[in-house]
């Protein structure tokens, strides 16, 4: 059963993948860049041996002090991805963006090129800053078979002629891994040479001497990520929010990684897919068969997708903000239509449809799935049966609401959040109630355990309810973690698995199930507890009618509470992202998220790191 179930789920994901990989990233929406400038902070020794041209090094932050040259064996042993294949093994070292795209294009991988843009910026009018500011402009572009396939993603800045950030991450069939690049200067020498760098693979983050370091304080399962994983993709050029020519530089108008940009939910797609592929394989090489019982390694490893956030989405409601925006004019329609025309941006990538011609749209669908509760994996899942909170704000309380508390988004000369502001723009997000989302990785690889008989549904659902009211950033939940570092191996036996009594027996030895009446206040093991020891013919109601409550408690409310209510949570939630080590990493500029006049944005330090 265990072995048709991962191979019917990795066909499925395979076919998913197109040969998928590297689509990388990039998460780009910060992230990547955001690791490339934690590099340059490394406090290391400046005694370095001058970087010497055409020749592949190795830089691995918190392991290697310098760019250090690696040996033929060396690379022949931890490179074997098509870009270190066709390129960097063969003496070709590109200099820029866009010599990398013609060394890929005379390489003989023969993979088409796909370029993508993202940029907080885009949504900031040119009556407040013009279209030369700094609009943390930035290209994703992937190359493989076709555009569903990305075998290797390079990130950089835009305009990319004059970026001199270029990092690659490209992905190896066999090795089941990434493999991360970056074209930079010697440790403490902005004035060398730039030479590339190897900066490590998947398979180094989730060790503890370069865990959340480097590559990995983005990447921080090793894999590519899109922050703004779901429609309508805040930030990113999409069918739903085209980033036109007349908005972006000049310079970054006339670059053919701009004009020839592609949707977000074609990225999306490929995205998943990449996931999808390596974490069926990576739970199908921990597990081995022998006889009539199943073993199982890196059970701590799987288990920390349910007792903490191994990494996070953004994701917001489907309305726009700024309901000019929403309900554009005809004379603002014809507008897109000649800048879509002008970039040659292909028809399938722009909707010149508004979602609604009312002048005044109500914004609908708030807070989004998966950012209140755990709805996927309690409904989907474990079927459990309350309503997901879903609630309207009309259009003019929510305009008066942003107007009063002072929403704004604040851009900075350079992409760093805590720079001096340049320019301020007043309200939100281009699309309305933009929060930090349960992560699609960690959701995928929980459906993975159930599917495989590795966990029951019992099982999962006491674990996330232990401060289920904070399904991001739980610090109380994290504690659980220390319980499933003592369980790195077990069995499945006649199609049981030992895991959950394993682990509900440790907690058993220090804890007693709380009181129902008492819930909220007890701890984590007592929490667990409590549900775990609900009679297995009665825990999907009782747990169902205690989320029901929970919903209830801001459906019922009263219009303007339910506004602010659910708006302050929101804005707590994106403090905790902001500053909360490792996901503060992925906050590198500042008009991600708004600011307002009870927002705490502090510096990104908080020391409550994750398990």
């Amino acid at each position: 059963m265990l072995g048709k179930t991962l191979k019917s789920l990795k066909l499925n994901a395979t076919r998913l993948y197109l040969a998928g990989f590297l689509t990388l990233i990039l998460i780009i929406s910060a992230d990547w860049f955001a690791s490339i400038q934690a590099t340059s902070k490394q406090p290391i020794s400046p005694n370095c041996n001058p970087i010497v041209p055409d020749k592949l090094y190795r830089y691995i932050a918190t392991l290697d002090s310098c760019l250090t040259p690696m040996s033929d064996r060396e690379i022949q042993k931890q490179l074997n991805d098509p870009f270190a294949i066709a390129l960097l093994r063969q003496g070709i070292f590109p200099a820029n963006a866009e010599a990398i795209s013609q060394a890929i294009a005379d390489s003989n991988l023969g993979y088409s090129q796909t370029s993508y843009v993202v940029g907080e910026g885009f949504q900031i009018p040119l009556t407040t800053a013009s279209r030369e500011a700094p609009r943390s402009l930035r290209y994703v572009v992937t190359w493989g078979v076709d555009e569903n396939d990305a075998q290797i993603m390079l990130g950089t800045l835009a305009p990319a002629s004059q970026s001199s950030v270029n990092d690659i991450i490209s992905w190896d069939t066999k090795a089941n891994k990434y493999n991360f690049y970056a074209l930079r200067h010697q440790v403490e020498d902005p004035t060398s040479p730039q030479a590339w760098s190897w900066a490590g693979d998947s398979t180094l983050a989730p060790q503890p001497p370069t865990m959340k370091k480097n590559c990995f304080n983005c990447h921080h399962n090793g894999l590519p990520i899109m922050k703004e994983l779901e429609i309508p993709w805040n930030n990113w050029h999409s069918d739903r929010a085209a980033i036109a020519s007349t908005i972006v530089p000049t310079a970054v108008a006339n670059e053919s990684f701009f004009q020839q940009r592609r949707g977000a939910k074609i990225f999306e797609s490929v995205i998943r897919a990449n996931f999808q592929n390596y974490y069926s394989h990576w739970l199908e090489t921990r597990i081995r068969k022998q006889n009539d019982t199943i073993e199982i390694s890196d059970v701590d490893r799987m288990l920390r997708h349910l007792t903490v956030n191994t990494t996070i989405n953004l994701k917001s409601s489907n309305v726009q903000s700024d309901k000019e925006n929403t309900s554009p004019g005809e004379n603002h329609r014809d507008l897109e239509k000649l800048n879509f025309s002008a970039n040659k941006t292909r028809v399938s990538d722009v909707s010149l449809e508004t979602p609604n011609l009312v002048p005044e749209v109500d914004v609908t669908g708030v807070p989004p799935t998966d950012t209140f509760l755990s709805d996927t994996i309690f409904q989907s899942f474990l079927g459990l049966d309350y309503s997901s909170l879903s609630v309207t704000f009309s259009r003019e309380d929510y305009d008066a609401y942003l107007k009063d508390k002072n929403f704004a988004l604040v851009g900075t000369k350079s992409s760093k959040r805590e720079d001096i502001p340049l320019y301020r723009y007043a309200g939100s997000t281009y699309f309305a109630y933009f929060v930090p989302q349960i992560s699609a990785e960690d959701i995928y690889i929980t459906r993975l355990l159930l599917n495989s008989q590795i966990l029951t549904d019992k099982f999962v659902a006491s674990i996330l309810m232990v401060d289920y009211k904070n399904p991001l950033f739980s610090e109380k939940r994290a504690r659980l973690q220390k319980y499933a570092q003592k369980i790195p191996k077990a069995k499945i036996v006649n199609g049981v698995s030992n895991i959950p009594g394993n682990f509900a027996a440790k907690i058993k030895a220090v804890a007693k199930a709380c009181k129902a009446e008492n819930f909220d206040t007890c701890s984590a093991e007592e929490q667990f507890l409590y549900t775990w020891e609900l009679p297995d013919n009665q825990w999907q109601q009782l747990t169902s009618v205690r989320l029901q409550a929970y919903v209830d408690s801001f459906a019922n409310l009263e219009p303007d509470k339910q506004l602010d209510r659910l708006m302050r949570l929101s804005i707590e939630q994106s403090d905790r992202f902001a500053s909360t080590l490792p996901f503060c990493k992925l906050f590198e500029f500042k008009s991600l998220i708004p600011e307002t006049d009870f927002s705490q944005l502090s510096p990104c330090q908080t020391t409550a790191d994750r398990p």
